[in-house]
């Protein structure tokens, strides 16, 4: 059993023996695992099919550090590892638990962007269940030396172990989607409270250039150099922006950010009227996992609508 209460839960799991006599109870030992702990291993045992009556029915054997947290899920969490639902679950609270710690203090990236990735990849293993067996392992069953081939065989072949991972999918998406949902809410609030707007000429070469992040409430301004580019699958285009943090000044009156832009490209020795554009943050928050981000995200918005 796997319990998970509020956001700062108590974790519990039980062990369940064998007794010393076959008429005796089963033993079953619950024990406390603070939040912070990490898992290290995680072992199911079903008993022998002529296991008395009264035995236990399941041995767990789970082995807790406590030396990290559960920071990251990793992409093929689903099928790598255990298939086992108990097991599954702790994972993934685990994960959920950090996720919200991070929300709690306003930090939204990367792992707004992994909550994306994992739903969306269980949505389309959902959608799609072959790709449930193409993403599980494979071992080598023959070895022609001769032609220098190897023929794999799947590891999964098992009714009882996809319907483990339908129960497991069942259990996820929901926790995933409400945490989702959780980012996405701080997101937007976040984002109603930036404003972007463009600093002095407007530059016709919008692809490089000065972005200022403004906290209003410190008067500090981060000076980025910004650089977009182009990517293309088959069906749509997409747009990234790598930025790359060049100082960080504090904002006077005496200081008008076409003032700044003016500076900061004497101090850098780039062209004439970069394209420069200001972010102003009304609220605080984390500038490396939130405003910044979100303000790239401003930046790509507005550059894609005036193009």
């Amino acid at each position: 059993m796997l319990a998970f209460s509020g956001r700062n839960p108590v974790i519990r799991f039980s062990i369940y023996g064998l007794p010393v006599c076959a008429n005796a109870a089963p033993v079953r030992r619950t024990c406390k695992v603070r939040p912070h702990s990490k898992i290290v291993s995680f072992q199911k045992h079903k008993p022998a099919t002529n296991t008395p009556p009264g035995i236990a029915r399941l041995i767990i054997h789970l082995s807790i550090s406590d030396t990290g947290t559960m920071s990251t899920l990793p992409p093929n969490w689903l099928t790598e590892g255990m298939i086992d639902l108990e097991y599954k679950q702790y994972v993934l609270l685990a994960y959920l638990q950090h996720v919200r710690r991070c929300f709690d203090e306003q930090k939204l990236y990367p792992q707004l962007s992994d909550l994306v990735f994992h739903y969306q990849n269980l949505q389309t293993i959902k959608a799609n269940k072959k790709l449930i067996y193409e993403n599980f392992p494979r071992k080598v069953s023959r070895a022609d030396f001769e032609k220098l081939q190897l023929t794999y065989e799947r590891l999964v072949q098992d009714d009882a172990l996809m319907a483990e991972l339908e129960q497991i999918m069942e259990f996820a998406m929901p926790k995933l989607r409400a945490t989702l949902n959780e980012g996405k809410d701080i997101h937007e609030y976040v984002e109603g409270n930036m404003e972007i707007s463009p600093v002095g000429l407007t530059s016709l070469r919008t692809e490089e250039g000065f972005l200022f992040l403004y906290e209003t409430f410190t008067n500090d301004t981060s000076v980025y150099h910004y650089q977009t580019s182009l990517f293309e699958s088959a069906s749509e285009k997409f747009r990234g922006v790598h930025t790359r943090h060049l100082e960080t000044v504090r904002k006077s009156i005496h200081v008008t950010f076409e003032n700044l832009k003016v500076e900061v490209s004497r101090r850098h020795q780039v062209m004439a009227n970069p394209a420069t554009y200001l972010v102003a943050s009304k609220i605080a928050c984390p500038l490396d996992e939130t405003l910044l981000p979100i303000a790239k995200r401003l930046l790509i918005r507005h550059i894609s609508t005036a193009a």
